[in-house]
């Protein structure tokens, strides 16, 4: 059997198994009781539904899981109201947006705010994880507001379909939604001037970019209520009302995306006209890295990931924003073949902190470093 024949039968079983288990496996990622309690002083955490809605800060009791891990449409605003509790989003918004100014100004003029979202098959606990890791490198860094976004990315559970490939999809549209309608709507709350720094992994990427630049949907309905049904027969995707971006309301953006899992669905072209002239991006680049490539399918396929992996797709997205200046840098993660953050954390060439250096989140220049940076 020859191996086209032998690719196009496999492209044919993912497809069939993909539609056998459609609306099944990856559980919803959902915080547990109180979980704003007990953070660092330096930290705020924030959580979006699978819409894009806002978690409130603190929720009395543990919300209920399904165990076998079916994809239905997760909101916590009717979950809320069903169990007879109060859901007040422009509260907890302007609760999240106080706290922040509060901190930053706590922490002195020199304070930095930093924003660390994580990829896809991520539970509570393992995206608690990341960022812990995350912090590590920037500890040298001297007054550093984090704020962790926690987004619905679905996980693997005990009882869940093996392969995170299946829920992949819905992911995407997750992420997308926790971006342009969750953190978009964050990030318009902050004081006017305010310098954004964000750091992604994986599909985190798509939150990020989403909250700037709106992202491309196959078919969707907008200002479509999650409550209420719709037409998904002539509609894929339901897209909450969203806020439109502002640039002038930020100074600068540093965004940095590690193993970003994105491709033509987010417009990088549009993502620099909707950030400050003093704005910047940095790629952690990996032509190895097999979930982004998907081993026997190609990048482009089951959810474009070709922006982190494709040297050619990465280049004619370069020669689009590099005209004037060198607006988005990468480095190169080089014998690096796997897509877990750590690997990429502890990378032996200070490749990640490079990307960090660059975005003047350290002081130290790393030795073999040829990024360039920006004015502080």
């Amino acid at each position: 059997m020859d191996k086209i024949l032998m690719k196009n039968l496999f492209l044919f079983n993912i497809v069939s198994v993909v539609f056998f288990v459609s609306g099944c496996s990856g559980l919803h990622s959902i915080p547990p009781a109180s979980y704003d309690e007990n953070t660092p002083k330096n930290t705020i955490k924030v959580f979006f539904d699978q819409w894009g809605q806002v978690y409130p800060k603190r929720i009395d009791t543990n919300i209920d899981k399904v165990s076998f891990g079916f994809n239905y449409g997760f909101n916590i605003k009717m979950y809320m109201e069903q169990k007879g509790i109060s859901y007040n989003a422009e509260k907890t918004y302007t609760e999240l947006a106080t706290e922040i100014k509060k901190k930053l100004k706590e922490s002195g003029e020199n304070s930095k705010l930093v924003f660390l979202i994580h990829g896809y098959n991520n539970s509570y606990k393992k995206a608690s994880d990341s960022f812990a890791e995350l912090k590590k490198i920037l500890k040298p860094s001297k007054d550093i507001i984090y704020v962790e976004v926690f987004w619905d990315g679905l996980y693997k559970g005990k009882y869940t379909f093996p392969y995170p490939l299946f829920y992949w999809f819905d992911s995407m549209t997750y992420s997308n939604l926790a971006g342009q309608v969750g953190l978009r709507k964050l990030l318009n709350e902050l004081d006017d001037g305010a310098d954004i720094n964000i750091i992604t992994h994986s599909r985190g990427a798509g939150v990020a970019v989403s909250a700037f630049s709106d992202p491309k949907y196959d078919s969707a309905k907008y200002n479509c209520d999650p409550a209420k049904p719709f037409d998904k027969q002539k509609y894929q995707v339901c897209v909450p009302p969203f806020e439109s971006v502002d640039k002038k309301q930020f100074a600068r953006v540093n965004l940095i995306m590690i193993a970003p899992a994105i491709g033509r669905g987010h417009q990088i072209k549009q993502l620099k006209k909707n950030m400050p002239e003093n704005s910047g991006v940095y790629i952690g680049f990996n032509d190895n890295d097999p979930a982004l490539l998907k081993s026997m399918l190609k990048s482009n396929q089951f959810g474009d990931t070709s922006f982190g992996a494709v040297n050619d797709y990465y280049h004619s997205i370069s020669n689009e924003v590099n005209i004037d200046k060198q607006w988005m840098q990468r480095v190169r993660y080089l014998g690096y073949h796997k897509h877990a953050l750590n690997g990429y954390l502890n990378s032996t060439n200070d490749d990640t902190s490079c990307l960090f250096w660059a975005a003047n989140l350290l002081d130290m220049k790393p030795r073999d470093c040829g990024l360039s940076r920006r004015g502080n």
